[in-house]
């Protein structure tokens, strides 16, 4: 199977849309990269320059590894967060999903739940994804419910794995798989397996 990426926006729920990561996003990712408590849940412990953060901008279209998408609400058009697959491995058919709410006035509605699960099913449906993950640092309880939410699984945990500045931080490993029931993993296995 051919991974084929796309950069195309994926849809809306009606309270918000996931559109291509473009120009008009680059400012407000700028000062979300550059706020200290965002920084420390993205486990970034320098800031970044305008000038790095615009090459970060324009190597995003020729990156094969890597889908962005701005999260925008569908009565303001405001851009409110950020949302992407990185580490995609074609071969593998998977890759890791990040979340970024970085419009404080967004937290707590549940969006980035819902920014997951819509993500998650264009990456299965569209893209040809078999398995989505996270690491997710501990001490980050909305991401990890969000993550829940949306279905993830905690598949484990990293302890003290990393180096915040002043502390060590365990990784909780959620993932997803695009087959739920044992019926359909064993039904593509056997595609996959016993093809002529």
């Amino acid at each position: 199977m051919t991974l084929v990426l796309k950069r195309e926006d994926v849809g809306s729920n009606g309270v918000f849309r996931l559109v291509v990561f473009d120009r008009r996003h680059v400012d407000r990712t700028f000062l979300w990269f550059n706020d200290s408590d965002l920084a420390r849940m993205l486990n970034r412990r320098k800031s970044i320059d305008l000038a790095e953060h615009m090459r970060w901008f324009e190597s995003l279209k020729d990156r094969q590894d890597c889908l962005y998408w701005a999260i925008e609400t569908c009565d303001e058009n405001k851009h409110i967060g950020n949302v992407w697959l990185r580490d995609i491995d074609p071969e593998h058919r998977k890759a890791e999903v990040s979340i970024l709410i970085g419009d404080r006035e967004a937290l707590g509605k549940g969006l980035g739940y819902m920014a997951v699960e819509l993500l998650t099913e264009y990456a299965f449906n569209h893209l040809g994804l078999h398995r989505l993950y996270s690491n997710v640092l501990a001490f980050n309880t909305r991401a990890r419910r969000a993550f829940e939410k949306a279905g993830f699984k905690l598949e484990g945990r990293l302890r003290q794995d990393r180096w915040l500045g002043d502390c060590y931080e365990d990784i909780l490993i959620m993932g997803k798989l695009s087959f739920t029931t044992g019926v359909a993993a064993f039904a593509f296995a056997v595609c996959v397996c016993f093809k002529p």
